[in-house]
């Protein structure tokens, strides 16, 4: 889901000027004193050229007593001269004129010019920095905390030449300093407390991006952002233009209930003012885009291939990367992926995973890898020889219970990887039909790239595995994750590496996907799709204003899993050998009815994860708790179901057809 290129567009006179002031910025800040004394020395040179050199030297009079100045004299005077044209004092010379006096001139107004007005700047910057806010803020980005996503965020919109206002509390810092040499105006200031929020709401900013890195202040100053943009409205109604606000929510629980909230709002039809508010998680952010856009590429296709993802750390990323593995990550094959995930804790992390999801997977837990086995019959979605936990089995027998089969093991005893270790994840990951992917999800960005580079040089030295001069040698993908380390990411993975070792978490693609509406609207296209099979409406193609309402009424796990659906939508596509890109024109009603019984196989696959992990079961149709009796493998459904499934990516396809983004065959 590709995001608007703002780069591409031609640049408007403000951010011309602002483009420009941001390069004298940061020219002068960092040479003023090597211009200021290289314009004072020319000044004064060419100064004393053009007075040595223009004034004639007095010659001896004889009819008079007076003596002749010396050289000296001549030299110290032409010197004492060129001084005063430094300070504007230039009337000795006045009606006298040469290149060098001209030039000295030039010199010393640009020069008086330049100090008074760095010197006005620095001393009144809080007054011309609110100057600027009043001229610009209309077309304002506001960062709320320059951290991690700030930084980021801040630096993208810099690139795309908007103006960028960031309020960060603990300032001077790391931070600050390189949003400063950025060209990004920081303010002081708590988000909660600073009377800058009210003068920034009153400019009308475009954007608005909360992302402190603590949750309670982000809600607390979206709250406070709508109390002042309501008080203004009161005061001066329709001055309040709409906005954008994205606000970043670290805990995953918290997450959700939010976005849960948001919808529930919506559906009944309490307005926000204009402001359109969307709530993000980078860890999921960055999990999904990981999954589609690589993972995807490495998928098992044939019917006797599995998936093998090695998840190593278990903190935020860790979790985030399992769930989304659990519902995402289905393919051709048709089976369950295994996960490994490797932690210093695995009982407490696996009790921790199963009491959010206990329909994820039975409770897999082991002390060392050699231990660690994974059956093939589990992998198929009817097998019931390994059950999840007794309070969620269901007796009958055409239920599926768990959405994949995740095993927690100790990472070695002192959390480091041993040579041994790496020889057991090794034979699992090399096992008949197994893909295997190694994902360093710690929270640390130095201790992933050590355990991976670690994990890669062992591979090929002791196993003939990732092996940089073999070019056939077998391989196992290792993705690392390394959110702050831009240098890391950009430079300390040799090119000869990246097939072997890639780096992920980059918060502009995270953040690309918080800011992407083509998700939602295709959400809405498969609700709309599923309505037109269930005979809730006839209209013969989506229409997107008509729709919205319906959309807006919908619950939110109905909302959610379309939007879920959405998602897969583009693994789908390279499932079927297409790839989103431009326009030219593929007919996705002309798909055998075998790519179209595959897909409708892989889509319930995938809503059965998702359902699984919301803790839905099999059974006789039941709201509370929730139940239904598709719950079940894809051999049980009907022939309807499953073209009810691909009608919805046939809307798809159609849909982004019209909208001009488009799908193309790469045969």
């Amino acid at each position: 889901m590709a995001t608007h290129n703002q780069n591409s567009q031609q640049l408007s006179i403000p951010q011309r000027f602002r483009r420009s002031f941001r390069w004298y910025q940061r020219v002068f800040d960092d040479n003023s004193a090597c211009i200021v004394l290289a314009l004072a020395a020319v000044t004064a040179f060419s100064a004393f050229l053009g007075i040595a050199f223009g004034t004639p030297k007095q010659t001896p009079d004889a009819d008079t007593d007076v003596t002749p100045p010396t050289f000296l004299n001549w030299a110290t005077d032409a010197l004492y001269e060129a001084a005063q044209v430094i300070f504007l004092n230039m009337e000795a010379h006045k009606n006298e004129f040469n290149f060098f006096i001209g030039l000295a001139r030039f010199g010393a107004v640009c020069l008086a010019i330049l100090v008074a007005t760095e010197g006005i700047r620095r001393l009144f910057k809080s007054s011309f920095e609110h100057l600027r806010i009043s001229f610009w803020g209309n077309e304002m980005v506001f960062i709320a905390g320059l951290g991690r996503i700030g930084l980021e965020v801040a630096r993208d919109r810099v690139a795309n030449n908007d103006f960028v206002v960031a309020l960060e509390k603990n300032d001077p810092n790391h931070w600050t300093t390189q949003a400063e040499d950025d060209g990004i105006l920081v303010k002081h200031g708590d988000v909660n407390h600073a009377a800058l929020l009210e003068t920034i709401v009153a400019k009308n900013p475009r954007e608005v991006f909360l992302v402190t890195g603590d949750d309670q202040t982000n809600i607390n100053a979206l709250a406070r952002l709508r109390s002042l943009r309501r008080e203004r409205e009161q005061n001066r109604p329709g001055s309040v233009g709409p906005g954008v606000c994205y606000v970043h929510i670290d805990d995953a629980v918290l997450y959700s209930t939010l976005c849960r909230t948001l919808a529930e709002q919506q559906q009944a039809g309490i307005s926000d003012e204009g402001l359109a508010v969307h709530y993000f998680n980078i860890c999921h952010e960055t999990a999904c885009e990981l999954i589609v856009k690589d993972l995807t590429t490495l998928r098992p296709s044939a019917h006797d291939e599995v998936a093998l993802y090695v998840v190593f750390g278990f903190e935020q990323m860790g979790q985030a990367m399992v769930k989304e593995l659990a519902e995402f990550a289905h393919f051709e094959n048709q089976r369950r992926a295994r996960i490994l995930v490797l932690t210093k804790m695995p009982s407490e992390d696996a009790d921790r995973c199963l009491a959010r999801w206990p329909r994820m997977s039975p409770r897999f837990v082991h002390e060392q890898l050699s231990a660690v086995t994974f059956e093939t019959a589990c992998d198929e979605w009817g097998n019931r020889s390994v059950r999840v936990l007794p309070e969620y089995q269901i007796e009958d027998e055409r239920a599926i219970e768990h959405a994949a089969n995740v095993h927690f093991c100790k990472l070695g005893d002192h959390g480091v990887l041993s040579q041994s270790d790496v020889a057991a994840i090794v034979s699992l990951a090399t096992a008949e039909g197994v893909c295997p992917v190694a994902l360093f999800c710690h929270e640390d960005d130095d201790v992933n790239f050590k355990m991976a580079s670690e994990f890669n040089d062992l591979l090929s030295d002791f196993h003939k595995i990732n092996r940089i001069q073999d070019e056939n040698c077998q391989t196992i993908p290792c993705r690392v994750f390394l959110p702050r380390s831009r240098a890391l990411r950009n430079v300390s993975i040799e090119p000869r590496e990246a097939r072997f070792l890639r780096p992920f978490g980059s918060v502009s693609e995270g953040i690309s996907r918080a800011q992407d509406t083509l998700v939602e609207e295709l959400g809405m296209v498969f609700a709309w799709a599923y309505d037109k099979h269930a005979k809730k409406h006839n209209d013969a193609r989506f229409d997107f204003k008509k729709y919205l309402p319906e959309w807006r009424g919908k619950p939110y796990w109905d909302r959610y899993s379309n939007c879920a659906a959405a998602e897969h939508a583009w693994i789908k596509m390279q499932i079927l050998d297409v790839e989103p890109s431009e326009l030219t024109g593929i007919d996705p009603t002309k798909f055998s009815r075998e790519k179209k019984a595959l897909i409708a196989y892989v889509e319930h696959n995938r809503w059965l994860a998702e359902r699984l992990l919301m803790g839905w079961s099999y059974g006789e149709r039941s709201d509370n708790p929730p139940r239904r009796t598709s719950m079940c493998t894809k051999g049980e459904l009907s022939a309807d179901e499953l073209e009810k499934d691909f009608a919805q990516i046939q809307a798809m396809c159609e849909y982004l057809i019209e909208k001009g983004v488009g799908v193309t065959s790469r045969n």
